[in-house]
């Protein structure tokens, strides 16, 4: 059994926590709890009771952990995003493994410490990346990598179902701040998609963004971005996110050399060329005489969530 220390116990941690606090994870066990204010103590009171120990910062529970005051095998850290490094580099020189929420940091020095620093220690590190775990985009990632409609060669993502009233950005002191949460969406919705996106078709090799800081909202961070990307094999992709458009949607469009494949509203569509044109697309694009034909009208449903 892993006893489990939950670094920063706000809205996300207070989650993680109970969810070991009601043994819901096999495995793993609630053996501390740091940054604990109401009305999530209010919630773990159960474990406190039963003598799950509350330190008031990182540093004094690795303290415990250094003088032999606490044993643990590992932490989950659910703190502001500057302090992710330091709490997790901490934690494996202590011999400990590593649950971050995302990100992994403001700046990609940060992940790479972390990085280094898991290497170092041999010990388990890990992100929470959660919509990887979706069957739709398992399925999708399956059919992508597969390569039997062959390359990539365009993406279109546009996730604008993030929306935040202003209260959301005023109902933390660190919420959109550069000084403290050290981004808007990119850091705080949008990683998710992000993750979704190379990890699906690969990391692009360029990226050119255009990012509006207090389009929507009163705050000094982006709240809506455009990126263009390019990948090695020449395939290109537009990347669209906020959180100020109403009502949102969430469409990602992959085109593959001999598909087109739509992830939306919990289905996936897919439009295959070859029973349409009936060889390769390049070869029908080479050889045929009709010269205004529209191909794949129809997407039939591959996947579908709700089911």
């Amino acid at each position: 059994m892993l006893k489990s220390a939950v670094i920063g116990v706000g809205n996300m941690g207070s989650k993680y926590a109970s969810l070991l606090q009601e043994k819901k994870i096999h495995g793993m066990e609630l053996s501390a709890l740091t940054r604990l204010r109401s009305p999530y103590r209010e919630m773990l009171q159960p474990s406190i009771e039963a003598g799950v120990p509350v330190f008031e910062s990182a540093d004094l529970l690795f303290e415990a952990v250094e003088s032999g005051e606490i044993d643990l095998n590992c932490v989950i850290i659910a703190t502001p995003h500057y302090s992710h490094e330091e709490i997790a580099v901490r934690a494996f020189d202590n011999g400990l493994n590593v649950l971050c929420d995302k990100p992994s940091g403001v700046y990609s020095r940060q992940a790479r410490n972390m990085e280094e620093a898991a290497e170092r220690s041999g010990k388990v590190f890990s992100m929470v990346f959660n919509q990887r775990t979706l069957p739709i985009y398992k399925k999708l990632r399956e059919i992508v990598q597969g390569g039997e409609y062959g390359a990539v060669k365009r993406v279109n993502w546009a996730i604008t179902d993030w929306y935040r009233p202003e209260k959301y950005y005023t109902s933390n002191s660190w919420h959109s701040t550069w000084a403290k949460d050290g981004g808007g969406v990119l850091l705080n919705q949008a990683p998710h998609n992000l993750d979704l996106l190379q990890w699906i078709c690969g990391m692009p090799v360029r990226v050119q963004a255009f990012c509006h800081d207090g389009r929507f909202h009163d705050i000094e961070v982006e709240d809506d971005v455009t990126a263009y990307l390019e990948w090695e094999n020449g395939a290109t992709g537009t990347f669209t996110t906020s959180t100020g458009d109403a009502p949102g949607l969430n469409r990602l469009e992959i085109y593959l050399e001999e598909a087109l494949i739509i992830c939306e509203d919990g289905k996936l569509r897919i439009g295959s060329v070859l029973p349409e044109m009936g060889m390769k697309e390049r070869d029908y694009r080479a050889s045929s005489e009709d010269y205004f034909s529209m191909s794949l009208q129809v997407l039939g449903v591959l996947c579908d969530e709700q089911e």
